[in-house]
This record gives structure tokens, sequence and C-alpha cells, in this order.
């Protein structure tokens, strides 16, 4: 992109090595100002990034090689920012979603709060670089390593493909139901 430099930085605002997780940072001539009328929103998306005017997408992504031509893409993998209420508890579903996709093999993930069994459960909607064999079980640990049990999906689906937007975003409302609670 003319005129932009993209970053992929950490929470601590560190440049991340090539295949590791962070949030989009978009800098350059081109990015606004600001929100109308939004100070507090301002402030939190808009900073001063290598001494340029950033925005922070809010986007999940990593650096990754197309193998079809060697060239360095970036991967879009959710979303840092999405937090939902579940049985009164605050999770923030981009932590969950960091702790998945770097779980060797994961290429995607998405994870949803989703209606099983007549109650509210975490889903975790994933996929698999290729060639990769990822075990659930071994997936769920690793998971529960690090995160507190009230954030460790209920439920995995594997996808051969995650549905997208048009731009390239997980298209939430086009995840499967999960036919069964594990």
């Amino acid at each position: 992109l003319d005129n932009y430099q993209l970053y992929i930085i950490d929470k601590t605002r560190n440049l991340v090595p090539e295949g590791l997780l962070g949030e989009l940072l978009i800098a350059g001539e081109g990015v606004g100002r600001g929100y109308l009328n939004r100070p507090d929103l301002t402030a939190e998306k808009f900073i001063t990034y290598n001494g340029q005017k950033a925005y922070r997408s809010g986007d999940l992504v990593r650096w990754a090689i197309d193998p079809r031509d060697g060239s360095k893409q970036i991967e879009f993998l959710g979303r840092i920012d999405n937090q939902v209420k579940l049985r009164g508890l605050r999770i923030a579903l981009g932590e969950i979603e960091n702790r998945v996709a770097a779980f060797k093999g994961i290429k995607q993930v998405c994870v949803d709060v989703k209606e099983v069994g007549g109650g509210q459960n975490l889903v975790c909607y994933y996929t698999v670089d290729k060639d990769a064999i990822v075990f659930e079980p071994s997936l769920k640990e690793w998971v529960a390593e690090t995160l507190a049990a009230f954030m460790v999906p209920e439920i995995f689906v594997q996808l051969d493909e995650m549905p997208l937007t048009p731009n390239g975003k997980v298209n939430r409302r086009k995840l499967p139901l999960p036919e069964v609670a594990v």
C-alpha cells in the first residue's frame, strides 16, 4: 500500500517476529485523525508509532509466507478486542484465540459463544495447516495450561475452511452450529 506502513505489535507495542500473533497497526499519510466527537476512542485507537500517526485496528494477525510464491502476507485470525459476558464473567475471546493459534498446526481460529444443549457455551472453531493433525484433547489441554477454566472452550470444531467476509475477516454468522457438546 502506497504511503502506508503495516506493523504487527504485541500488547507492549513491540514488533512481533514473523509467525507470532499480534495486533495490526496501520501507519502513514492516509491514517485519519480520529473519531468524530469521541476523544476517548480516538486516544485508544490512534497512537503515535515510529513518529507517525497510527491506527490500532484490533485485528489479530501474523506475518506468513505465501507457499505459492514466497511473498510475505498478513494472515487475519480474528479480533483481539472481542469480549463477551458468559455466566457473569467477562471473557476476551481474542485471548483464547491467541492461545489456540499458538498450538502447532493451527492455521485459523475463531472462538464464539453459541447456544448448545440449552445453554450458552464457548465454541472454538479452527482450521489446520496442510498435512497437520491436531488432536482435540491435546488442544484443550494446551489451552487449559495457561487460561482460567472458565475461558477454556467446551466444544472444539475443526473446519475445512473458515467462513470469511469479503474483506477477509471471519464471518461469525456463517460459523456452523455444533451438533454436540463434548
